[in-house]
């Protein structure tokens, strides 16, 4: 069984996790909610390249910029 304080770090790095997945997923939502048409483009490049910060900004400009799907 896993210890007390164990616990704690695995709760308290889990949510940590979770919340900057959330936070590094804006530029998708965005592009999701707005029915961009690349989407999935923009959901790749974010995924893979969205650690850093200019490329998260680049992804966040595409994902308001970007046409949507008629």
């Amino acid at each position: 069984m896993i210890e007390g304080e164990y616990l704690g770090l695995i709760m308290m790095y889990g949510s940590g996790f979770i919340l900057g997945m959330m936070f590094l997923l804006i530029p998708t939502w965005i592009a999701v909610s707005r029915k961009s048409r690349n989407r999935m483009w923009i959901f790749l490049f974010n995924f893979l390249l969205g650690g850093l910060i200019v490329t998260w900004v680049a992804a966040l400009v595409w994902s308001m910029c970007d046409k949507k799907e008629m």
